[in-house]
């Protein structure tokens, strides 16, 4: 029975661990000012989808 009931749980969980790795971040650069970055971010989402930016403080 604690077989089956395992067996179970880990059946049941696979959709939701699966859909859990569907994206992912990637940093591809940092630079010293937000301009910068904004200029690098354009220049890379003319290749790359869904390219954001970001100010770190």
């Amino acid at each position: 029975m604690l077989r089956l009931f395992a067996f179970l749980l880990v059946f049941l969980s696979l959709p939701f661990s699966a859909a859990a790795q569907e994206s992912a971040w990637i940093q591809i650069a940092a630079r010293p000012t937000s301009s910068e970055a904004a200029e690098l971010a354009d220049v890379y989402s003319g290749t790359l989808q869904d390219v954001e930016s970001y100010a770190l403080s």
